[in-house]
């Protein structure tokens, strides 16, 4: 489908993947059709918060009711309310420190403005696989390869699914959290990934 830039109108579609608001593009990139969900695909290193993304990040700075979290290095950091998680109050909410780990979703992502994570559906209130993500592996990839793992999959997830059992978050600002049975059996899944998104190319896999 065609390549777009941010403000460019879209096809009308049921359901809208991040980087479509509406109607219209936030990012550049190239429009891809599934189902009858309209995705945004591109092979960028940077990454532009977008609402409704799915992101990790990690926290850089703790204050009295928020968080500051970056989502890419040489970035503008997020912030995260400190009760943006499921069932959190002031007197029980997580106890999260410098350093880190968050599974988030974007819900604010306006220009000139600090963009704004939350770490549970806002519809529920529940985590729904938000959260804080312990112990495994950051990996740092291309966008487009973090967007294209989780909105369409790759043979090397299925591939890695018959030989390993693992735990995977995907963010598509380009970070994916990965924890294995063991150390080794997450460095080789690491490894594996990282290869892969070396040689990635969007239209290989359109």
């Amino acid at each position: 489908m065609a390549a777009v830039i941010p403000g460019d109108e879209v096809p009308n579609y049921e359901k809208y993947g991040p980087g479509i608001d509406s109607d219209r593009a936030l990012v550049a990139g190239i429009l891809q059709e599934q189902k009858n969900a309209l995705l945004l695909n591109n092979n960028f290193k940077h990454y532009i918060p977008a609402k409704k993304d799915h992101v990790i990040g990690i926290v850089t700075q703790k204050g009295v009711d928020r968080l500051r979290v970056s989502l890419q290095n040489f970035t503008a950091p997020v912030y995260l309310d400190s009760l943006a998680f499921e069932n959190a109050t002031r007197r029980n909410r997580p106890n999260l420190q410098k350093g880190d780990v968050v599974y988030a979703q974007v819900i604010s992502a306006e220009r000139d403005t600090e963009a704004e994570i939350v770490c549970k559906d806002l519809q529920t209130g529940k985590s729904a696989g938000f959260g804080q993500l312990k112990e495994g592996n950051i990996l740092n990839v291309s966008v487009g390869f973090a967007r294209h793992l989780l909105f369409k999959g790759h043979p090397v997830l299925e591939e890695l699914g018959a030989i390993y059992a693992y735990e995977l978050a995907i963010g598509v600002n380009g970070r994916i959290w990965v924890k294995g049975s063991d150390i080794k059996a997450t460095l080789l899944i690491s490894q594996r990934i990282l290869d892969e998104n070396r040689i990635f190319r969007p239209s290989t896999y359109a």
